[in-house]
This record gives structure tokens, sequence and C-alpha cells, in this order.
């Protein structure tokens, strides 16, 4: 095994333990706040992101960019860290400027965060950026098992803390809560970035000009996509705050987080299957058509047998998972769910955007997104509420999801009637279940039978083949690939 697909099972296994962590850890906090306080709870984190986004991470790319670099050739990343602190400092500096002085009383009437909350918000964003600095030297240094195993700590720590306060070990008010998970994050972080300190052990440089110069150049051009990623994570919340209040915001990014979840189980699908798939010269055309013609259909339906009973019993998870206190946002997520479907589409042809050099279309169909869900939920939240922002994040996301597969299709002439067909299909299914989401009978009834006209079909069109399944087959994984076989594969 290489070392490259060695890299990509760590990221995957640590994934897949962080996912079930990660919710047992929502369930936990959004239970010990109430929907009003864990609505106050994510504007924080929307505050401390907006600074995050636009004063610091932007110097993290060119960090890995060029310190990388530098870490091949000197085993050092002085000269990179020499035009980097400086403006760190700056940013660091201006947030909290920003945040103490609050002009415009922009952390209230933005954030509908009390004044003296600002100080939350600056820590949760030192936060943020020791968590991204030590992130970014575990890639530089490409310790892809301690940049897995670091991420399952602080979400096992945060467990402890919330299990903890359920079972009385603690007594917190709600804004006790808060400000523990901002003591443990910056306790946490600031410990693993002085570890990595002590073995890399950084010479204290005066500032190099011309490399300030480079990482600013570098960096800020990424700020256009900050604003678009930005506005498109957070503007429902900030929209429903402004209209509302915090407690349907706190409705909203429950059960938005658990769509995220789900989008989520994707990532490690692709990221599994593209290192066995794209082992050829992508630049040969016709391996590129076939990959789009056969392997991503293939992919694609794969996808399809998690998603139908996902959608169906993921309503169901929510109720259990958050509590009977959340039962307002259950259809705001059977509507968000329609962004499910085609996570997995969009993941898959993401990799010919760059392949051809052509990331300006992704970049486009991000602004149309955010420019869509924005324009949706302004129109909406005002006489639905929490419904207005989920069909405004759902039909972004399908709009989205189906401008790249049609790009794709047309840029590489490629008949796509196997992946429209899957996409609709899918995306029927779920409009099934949003229908049908107080009669989880039927609805149970219903996710069988479509579960088996789903596989019937794919069998019968032939869209996945034995060849595909063999690419994937490896001495741990052939039991697997027999069981496929034996579902979709036709004698």
């Amino acid at each position: 095994m290489s070392k490259i697909f060695e890299n990509y099972m760590v990221l995957l296994l640590s994934q897949l333990v962080r996912l079930p962590l990660s919710l047992l850890s929502l369930a936990l906090l959004v239970r010990l706040l109430g929907p009003q306080d864990y609505g106050t709870w994510a504007m924080i984190i929307a505050g401390a992101t907006f600074f995050h986004s636009f004063l610091l991470n932007w110097t993290q790319l060119p960090f890995v960019r060029f310190g990388k670099e530098e870490w091949e050739k000197t085993g050092r990343l002085d000269t990179i860290l020499s035009g980097r602190w400086p403006l760190i400092t700056v940013g660091l500096l201006c947030s909290c400027a920003i945040l103490f002085y609050q002009p415009f009383d922009f952390l209230n009437q933005i954030f509908i965060i009390p004044t003296n909350g600002w100080i939350l918000v600056f820590f949760y964003l030192v936060g943020l950026w020791l968590s991204a600095e030590v992130q970014s030297i575990y890639q530089i240094k490409q310790d892809f098992y301690r940049m897995a195993i670091t991420q399952i700590i602080i979400v096992v720590l945060l467990i402890v803390f919330f299990w903890s306060l359920h079972k009385g070990v603690f007594v917190f008010n709600k804004n006790g809560i808060m400000i523990g998970i901002i003591v443990i994050m910056l306790l946490y972080w600031l410990g693993m970035g002085l570890r990595e300190a002590w073995k890399i052990k950084p010479v204290c440089i005066y500032p190099n000009h011309m490399v300030i110069k480079e990482v600013f150049v570098y960096g800020w051009a990424l700020v256009p996509s900050f604003l678009i990623g930005y506005v498109s994570d957070w503007g429902d919340h900030l929209l429903l705050g402004y209209f509302l209040s915090t407690t349907e915001v706190g409705l909203f990014q429950a059960s938005y987080q658990l769509m995220l979840a789900a989008i989520g189980l994707c990532y490690p699908l692709t990221t599994v299957l593209l290192p066995h798939l794209i082992t050829r010269e992508l630049d040969d055309s016709g391996v590129i058509n076939s990959y789009l013609r056969e392997e991503v259909p293939a992919v694609f339906v794969l996808w399809g047998t998690v998603v139908i009973p996902l959608v169906f019993l993921l309503p169901e998870f929510f109720l259990v998972l958050m509590g009977g206190e959340y039962r307002e946002a259950l259809s705001t997520l059977a509507i968000l769910e329609f962004a499910i479907p085609g996570a997995c589409l969009s993941s898959l042809l993401t990799v010919l955007f760059s392949i051809h050099g052509r990331l300006h279309i992704p970049m486009f169909v991000l602004a149309m997104m955010a420019a869509i869900n924005i324009g949706i939920s302004l129109l909406l939240i005002p006489r639905l509420g929490l419904l207005g922002a989920g069909i405004g994040t759902a039909v972004s996301y399908v709009i989205g999801q189906s401008l790249y597969l049609w790009d794709q299709a047309r840029f590489l002439k490629v008949n796509s009637t196997k992946l429209w067909f899957t996409f609709a299909f899918l995306l029927g299914a779920t409009l099934l279940q949003a229908i049908l989401i107080n009669r989880f009978w039927i609805k149970m009834g219903l996710m069988i039978l479509i579960t088996i006209i789903y596989i019937f079909v794919a069998r019968y069109k032939k869209v996945i083949t034995g060849s595909f399944l063999e690419q994937l087959s490896t001495s741990r994984q052939n039991r697997l690939v027999s069981i496929l076989k034996a579902i979709f594969v036709t004698d």
C-alpha cells in the first residue's frame, strides 16, 4: 500500500470515528443549552468565524504552500513564520480592537450577542486560529496520523465535559458552559501548538518584508472565496437572528449540523475510491470521459443505497438525538435533506475542475448558490420562519449540484442520462419522506420498497459492473466486493 493511500485511510478512519462522536457531543450540548442558548452559541461561533476568515485564515494556505517547500529543503519553518507572524499579530489586534469598541453596536445588531459577549467571541476566535495553525503544521509535515487523532481527542474531551454536566459532577449555568467549551478548546490547542513549537524550535527572527508581501499577495486573493463560503454557511443564521430570534437560530443550527454530518458521509467514500479509480494519466481525455461516463455513475449509485435509508431515518434519529425541545425543527430538517443526494455527485465532479484548470467554475457556482440561498431566505424567512431558511439552503444546493453535472457533461461531451436519472430518483425519494414525515410505518415500508426498486433498476441498466467493483478489491475488501457484486451485478 502506497504512502498516499495510507494517509487517505488514516483520514478516512478518523472521520468515521469522529462522526458519531461529534453527533454525541452535539446531542449533549443542545440538550444542555436548549434552543435559545444554543442559538446564542451558534452566533458566537458565527462572529468568531467572521473575524477568523477575513483577518487570519487567509494566511493558512500560504503557510502550507510555502512552508512545505521550506520544510522539505531545510527541516525548518523560520522563513515562512517571519512573514506570517506580523500579519497574524495585526489580525489578532484588529479583531480585539473591533470587538472591544464595537462600532455601530454591530455585535448586537448583526449577531444578536450582548455587548459583554465580545470576550467570548474573541477567545473562541483565538481557539480557531490555534487549531488552524496546528493542523497546518501537521499538513506541512505530512503527519496525518497526528492530524487525525488530535481532532478526535478534542471531541472526546468535550463529550466528557458535557457528560459530567449532565450527571451533575459540575454545576454551571449556560454562560458557564460556553466559557468551559472555550477554555477546553484554548488549553488543548495551545498545548498541541507548544508541543509542535518545541519540536520545530523556531528561531525568533525579524519580519522579512519580501515574505510578508508574498504571503499577503498569495493569501489575500482567497478572501473573496472566504466571503462566499461565509455567506453560504452563516447567511441563514444571521437572517433568522435578524427577523426572528436566537431560538430559531438554535433550531435551525441543530438541523443544519445534522445535514452537514450526513453530507460528510460521502467524503470518506470518494476519498477512498478516487485513489483506486484515478491512478491513470487524467490528462488523457479518453480516461476522463470514461471516468464521467462509467465510474462516476457507478459510485453515485452506490451512494444512493446509503441515501435512501438515510433520508427516511434521519428525521427519526433527529428527535432521539436532540430531544423534544427541537421538534419544531423537524420539518426544516426534512427540507434540508434535499441537499444530501447530490453531495457525492458534486464531490466526484470537483476533481475534474482541478484537472482541467477550470477552478473559476466552482467559484462561480458557489457564488450563485450563496446568492440564491440568501435571496430565497430573505423572501421566505419573514413568511415561513425556519422553513424559509431550509428551502433557501436546499434549493441552492440542488441547483449547484445540477450545475456541476451539466457543466462537466457539456464540457466533456458525455451522455449523462444515468446520472440525471439517479439524481432525480433520489430527490424523488427525499420528497416522499418530506411529505410523509409524521407517518413512521408508512415511511419505513416505502423506504424498503424504494430501495428494492432502486437496486432492481441499477441491475437492469447494468450501471455497476463486476470489473468496476474489482478495482476496489483488496485483501480486506474482498468480502464487501462480493456482496456488492451479488446485489448489483447480473450474470
